[in-house]
C-alpha cells in the first residue's frame, strides 16, 4: 500500500480529471477536493487547523464561546433520518447531531476535504482501497464509543437496496465493501478509482450512526430518540414554528462547539424574515445554503443594513420543473419535450434573479457544451429583440397536436412556499398557456410537498437542485438515474445509463468531454422528467455578530453549526 496519512487534508486519487486512475507517489497537503472536470482543483497550503478532534486549532483558541443565537430557516425538517433525506432543510437540521469520516474544512479554502471522524486515511496504489483511523475518543451520546462497526454498519445503510437513499445513494456507483479491521480502523474498497468517491462521503448526508440503536429498532426519524456523536442536541422542535440545539458538554473535539446553542426559527414569508433580520431578532439564516431572496433583494438588505448583515453567494446547482411521467400526458415524450421547449427561461431569469442565473445546461455552464452554442438549441432560443423564437412554440404546439391534445389539457403545477417559487408560477402558468396547457397552481407546505413528489402525487411539480459535489457524477446519481434526490419516481433511459458508466470510469479529459456531450445531446431534446431551466444563485445572509461562517464549495457541505461563534459587541 502507498501510504498517504493526510492527517486531515485530503490529496486522494484525482483532485482534476487530467489525473483519474492515477495516485501521487508521496503525500500532498492541502489539495482541493475534486471539483467539476473542467476546473483546476489548485494546491494550496494547508489551511492552519489541525484535524478536528485534535488539539484545538488556532481558530478554536482565538474564538468567544458562549451564547444561544436566534438564526432562521424557511422550511420545517424534511425528515430527520439523514440517510432517508433528499435536501438540505434535512442536512441542516441534523449535521450538527453527528459527524462523517470526513468533512469540508470550516474555515477558508472551504473545498478542501479534512477529518472529521477520521483522524487520518491511506489509499492504495491502485487507488481501490480506503483506509480510515479513527479518533479513539469519538463517543454517543450515551457514552458508547463510536467505532469502525459503526462505520460499516452506516456505509452498508447508505447503499441499503430497496430503500430511499435520494442523497446517500449516490455511492452506489463506487462503494463496493467496507470492513473493521479493528475498532478504529475501517478499510472501505471502492469499485474503481472514483475521484468523485471522497467528495460525496464528505456530503452532510454521509454521516455515521450508531448501529447499536438503529439495530434496537428505534426510529431516529422522531427527533428525542436521536442518538449522536455530534457537538450538539435536539432541543426541541415544533413543526411550523422553530427547532433547537444545545450544546454536547462531552462532545470529543477538544474546544468544540463554540455556542451555547441556537434557536432556528421557520420563516416561510420573506417579508417576515427580511424584518427579523433588519431587527436582528434573528442573526442570519441557518448555515451553509440559500434564504430565497433574490440576489436584488440580498443587496438591498446589505445595503440597509449599513453592513450589519453580510451577504455570500454560490451558484448551486440546476434548477427545474419536472413532470410526472408515470400521469398521463406526461407519459408521452411528445408532451414533456412540448413543455421543454415551451418554457421562457430568459423572461423567468430576468423576472426572478435580475438575470444573474445561469443559463440551463446539462453540466455546470460551460463545462461541456459553450454557452453561445447552448442559446441555439431549440427552447433556448431568442429573437434579435429578445423574444422567445417562435419556432419553439410552434414546435411545442404541433407536438401536442401529434400526441392527441391539439386543443391542449389541463393540469396542475405543485410548487412548495419557500424561496423564488411562488413568484416565478405566474409567468410558468402564462408560458404554458400559450401553446394550451392550462395549470392550477397549488402551493403547499415545504415539507408536505418534498413528501408528495416523493410519493408521486402530482402532475408538474418545480425545485431548484443543489448539487451535492461539483462533479458531473452529481448530475447524473441526482437527476438522470433512478432513485436519485430529483428522480425518485425512477425514470430511466438506458444511453443515459451506459454513458454515466463510461464516463466516470474514463480517465481522459477529452473523451470524458464527448461522453459527457452525448448525455448532454440526448437531454437537451426535452423528453426526460426533468426540464431545466437554469443554474440558479443562492445567497445567504449573515449577521457579522456571527463568526466562522464560510460558505463552503456546495450547499449540501458545512451545514453544521460545531465552527461557528458569537460576538454581540461585533460592527460593520
Amino acid at each position: 500500500m502507498s501510504k498517504h496519512v493526510l492527517r486531515g487534508v485530503v490529496a486522494v486519487l484525482i483532485l482534476t480529471l487530467t489525473a483519474v486512475g492515477a495516485v501521487a507517489d508521496t503525500p500532498t497537503q492541502g489539495e482541493s477536493a475534486p471539483t467539476l472536470f473542467l476546473r483546476t482543483a489548485a494546491a494550496t497550503s494547508s489551511p492552519g487547523a489541525a484535524p478536528p478532534g485534535a488539539a484545538a486549532p488556532s481558530w478554536v483558541k482565538e474564538a468567544k464561546r458562549g451564547g444561544t443565537i436566534n438564526l432562521y430557516h424557511d422550511s420545517n425538517p424534511e425528515l430527520w433520518d439523514p440517510h432517508r433525506a433528499a435536501t438540505r432543510h434535512s442536512a441542516q437540521a441534523t449535521r450538527s447531531l453527528y459527524n462523517t469520516l470526513v468533512m469540508y474544512s470550516p474555515v477558508p479554502p472551504t473545498d478542501q476535504i479534512v477529518g472529521d471522524l477520521a483522524k487520518s486515511w491511506e489509499v492504495s496504489a491502485d487507488g481501490l482501497t480506503y483506509t480510515f483511523y479513527l479518533h479513539e475518543q469519538a463517543k454517543w451520546w450515551d457514552g458508547k464509543p463510536v467505532t469502525a462497526d459503526d462505520v460499516v454498519y452506516s456505509l452498508n445503510r447508505m447503499v441499503e437496496p430497496g430503500q430511499p437513499r435520494p442523497r446517500t445513494g449516490a455511492l452506489k456507483a463506487y462503494y463496493d465493501s467496507s470492513r473493521a479491521i479493528d475498532p478504529t480502523t475501517v478499510e472501505v474498497k471502492t469499485k474503481f478509482p472514483a475521484p468523485a468517491f471522497l467528495s460525496f462521503l464528505a456530503a452532510d448526508y454521509m454521516v455515521i450512526l450508531p448501529k447499536h440503536v438503529l439495530e434496537a429498532g428505534i426510529d431516529i426519524n422522531v427527533p428525542d430518540n436521536i442518538v449522536g456523536s455530534g457537538p450538539f442536541k435536539p432541543a426541541g422542535f415544533q413543526r411550523g414554528a422553530f427547532y433547537a440545539f444545545e450544546r454536547n458538554p462531552t462532545y470529543w473535539k477538544e474546544g468544540l462547539p463554540l455556542l451555547d446553542g441556537a434557536r432556528i426559527h421557520i420563516i416561510t414569508d420573506k417579508g417576515r424574515a427580511l424584518t427579523a433580520l433588519m431587527t436582528e431578532q434573528v442573526l442570519g439564516h441557518i448555515p451553509a445554503s440559500g434564504s430565497g431572496f433574490t440576489i436584488r433583494q440580498a443587496e438591498a438588505i446589505e445595503r440597509d443594513s449599513r453592513g450589519r448583515v453580510k451577504i455570500q453567494r454560490i451558484l448551486s446547482g440546476p434548477g427545474g420543473i419536472f413532470v410526472n411521467f408515470k400521469r398521463k400526458p406526461f407519459d408521452d415524450p411528445r408532451v414533456r419535450r412540448a413543455i421543454y421547449l415551451a418554457i421562457d427561461r430568459e423572461e423567468l431569469n430576468q423576472a426572478i434573479y435580475g438575470g444573474q442565473a445561469g443559463p440551463a445546461t446539462v453540466f455546470r455552464p460551460g463545462s461541456v457544451t459553450p454557452v453561445e452554442e447552448v442559446r441555439q438549441w431549440p427552447g433556448h432560443r431568442y429573437t434579435a429583440d429578445g423574444q422567445k423564437d417562435p419556432r419553439d412554440l410552434e414546435e411545442a404546439k404541433r407536438l401536442l397536436a401529434e400526441a392527441g391534445y391539439a386543443n391542449g389539457f389541463e393540469a396542475e403545477y405543485m410548487y412548495r412556499n419557500i424561496w423564488t417559487y411562488g413568484d416565478e408560477a405566474p409567468f410558468v402558468k402564462a408560458q404554458l398557456a400559450k401553446i394550451g396547457i392550462t395549470l392550477t397552481l397549488k402551493v403547499v407546505e415545504s415539507a408536505a410537498g418534498l413528501a408528495a413528489y416523493a410519493a408521486g402525487e402530482y402532475d408538474i411539480g418545480r425545485i431548484d437542485h443543489g448539487i451535492t459535489i461539483d462533479d458531473p457524477d452529481e448530475i447524473f446519481t441526482s437527476i438522470y438515474l433512478p432513485g436519485g434526490a430529483r428522480n425518485q419516481l425512477g425514470y430511466e433511459d438506458p444511453r443515459l445509463r451506459d454513458l454515466f458508466e463510461k464516463q466516470v470510469r474514463e480517465p481522459n479529459p477529452e473523451k470524458r468531454r464527448a461522453l459527457l456531450a452525448q448525455a448532454e445531446d440526448i437531454i437537451r431534446q426535452g423528453e426526460t422528467h426533468w426540464i431545466n431551466i437554469w443554474w440558479f444563485p443562492q445567497v445567504t445572509p449573515i449577521n457579522v455578530k456571527v463568526k466562522n461562517f464560510h460558505l463552503g464549495p456546495t450547499i449540501h457541505v458545512l451545514n453544521t453549526l460545531e465552527h461557528i461563534w458569537f460576538d454581540p459587541a461585533a460592527k460593520p
